[in-house]
């Protein structure tokens, strides 16, 4: 994706996932990151059709878990996680 400087992928959606087994989340979520760079990943909802399903506020804490959970043997870093919840947007969009 180094080639493509302007395209991002989002987690918009991924709460379902997050929800139904969060371990797979962790494992698809690693990969993607792995393949397109945590620079390339910006956090996001769907809301509000997945607000019932899991908060918002879950959801924040579920991918701010990422690099305290090491039980599955899958490791994120806290700077990949601060990109991803607000970090890559800011870079995106032009803020310091």
């Amino acid at each position: 994706m180094t080639d493509l400087p302007r395209l991002y992928g989002d987690l918009a959606g991924w709460q379902t996932l997050a929800v139904r087994d969060y371990r797979k989340f962790r494992q698809i979520l690693r990969a993607f990151l792995d393949t397109a760079g945590a620079d390339k990943v910006l956090w996001g909802t769907d809301d509000p059709v997945y607000d019932v399903m899991i908060p918002t506020r879950e959801y924040v804490a579920a991918i701010r878990q990422l690099s305290a959970d090491t039980s599955d043997g899958i490791c994120f870093t806290e700077n990949e996680v601060n990109a991803i919840l607000g970090g890559n947007a800011r870079r995106a969009l032009g803020f310091s």
